[in-house]
């Protein structure tokens, strides 16, 4: 069964990759992220990261609470 969670994308990219990281309401990561945009209540992190490649377009998984999420698209 799919648990709902509410996504948001960091709209600071990584340093070293350059990508917005994708992550759920619940995670620590995020907490640190000094701005944020919500991209919406969503099922699975696949949806959110389509989401979020309408606003930016390197994109991707947080690896701790998006790991569910098995593409790589780098």
């Amino acid at each position: 069964m799919a648990e709902y969670c509410h996504y948001y994308v960091n709209n600071n990219p990584q340093v070293v990759t350059g990508n917005h990281e994708v992550h759920k309401n619940i995670c620590l990561s995020l907490a640190m992220a000094e701005s944020k945009s919500y991209l919406g209540f969503f099922d699975n992190c696949e949806d959110a990261i389509a989401k979020a490649r309408t606003i930016y377009t390197k994109v991707e998984k947080c690896h701790f609470c998006c790991y569910e999420y098995k593409e790589s698209f780098f």
